[in-house]
């Protein structure tokens, strides 16, 4: 389980931020660069609840990194296990982009911002480990705290 939980704090933080940017047009009218409180949690198939404890960072959103959700999303996602981003998809001010890794691992995520907060979860199918295929749902709770 030491494993997957790291496949999946590797997670938390391409979702965290690269998958909150938006795109080109809405991201810089929906998510202010800035500095940002993002919190964490996770459901992992056979870990009892609260097993996992909430984790918080605060991460420094520079303008650049609002302006291209694709590119970035796909940046972030490449380190964890070559990943593809699909296009994102806004519906008001929510996003949503599928992905697909070379282990065999797929997701979804989606995104819910509203003023200087957000609001998301991650779905992951991990198919690659010892323990056979996992499923594991990453909620992300974000709150912009000033400049950097």
């Amino acid at each position: 389980m030491n494993m997957r939980k790291g496949m999946v704090m590797g997670w938390t933080a391409a979702s965290l931020v690269a998958f909150a940017v938006g795109n080109a047009g809405a991201a810089g009218e929906i998510m202010q660069p800035g500095k940002w409180q993002i919190t964490s949690s996770m459901e992992m198939e056979g870990m009892p609840p609260g097993a996992a404890h909430p984790m918080t960072v605060d991460q420094c959103i520079k303008p650049e990194d609002v302006k291209d959700a694709k590119s970035m999303a796909s940046r972030q996602v490449q380190g964890n296990k070559k990943c593809t981003v699909s296009e994102p998809k806004w519906d008001n001010h929510t996003m949503s982009f599928d992905f697909t890794c070379e282990n065999g691992s797929t997701g979804h995520t989606e995104m819910t911002f509203e003023n200087a907060s957000y609001t998301g979860s991650t779905t992951i199918n991990m198919k690659a480990g010892p323990q056979g295929p996992m499923k594991v749902v990453q909620h992300v709770q974000a709150k912009r705290t000033g400049d950097c």
